[in-house]
């Protein structure tokens, strides 16, 4: 039964939520109810990533290529669709106040450093930027405010599509007795 699963492997977000949801845009064609794996993600070597990387080294090697990207505001893409995400007990979590969409926010300033100062300089100002933005300490904070959050430390998530439940307060039915 997916509710129980979801009550029991991630009781701890169900708690700090305090029952507000958490999204991330998904391929469509997934089943309605899934185990996601937080894999490695193979991608190409950036500034943005590296100064990211850098910031929160101390905290968990490869960040931005290892975490779940969740609430990001970005555009529709084909070949997505919204999903409820329940992170599973032990995961950690890092938000910005300010920030929707870290790639964009992040990408723009990041040319524009690279304009001005060459590229380590500019990775190394960048990553201190970074390391004063972000926060880890309230988790239905940062879901009110509908900041972008990053979440880490698990090897797998699940999540639900949001259109398989019609009504504003389905979403209780998930999460409550």
């Amino acid at each position: 039964m997916i509710f129980p699963t979801i009550k029991t492997e991630c009781s701890e977000f169900i708690r700090d939520s305090k029952g507000i949801p958490m999204y991330k845009m998904l391929p469509s064609h997934r089943e309605p109810f899934i185990k996601v794996k937080a894999r490695h993600k193979k991608a190409k070597e950036f500034p943005l990533a590296e100064a990211f990387n850098n910031a929160f080294s101390n905290i968990y090697p490869n960040i931005f290529y290892r975490s779940i990207f969740c609430n990001t505001i970005e555009d529709k893409a084909d070949g997505l669709e919204k999903y409820y995400v329940f992170p599973i007990n032990g995961y950690k979590f890092l938000y910005c106040n300010s920030v929707k969409n870290t790639t964009e926010a992040y990408k723009s300033a990041m040319l524009g450093v690279l304009d001005i100062m060459v590229e380590n300089e500019a990775i190394s100002l960048l990553s201190t930027v970074l390391a004063d933005d972000y926060v880890n300490d309230n988790l239905h904070t940062a879901l009110e405010r509908e900041c972008e959050i990053i979440v880490y430390n698990i090897p797998y998530f699940y999540a639900i599509k949001c259109s398989f439940f019609t009504e504003k307060d389905d979403y209780n039915l998930i999460i409550c007795n």
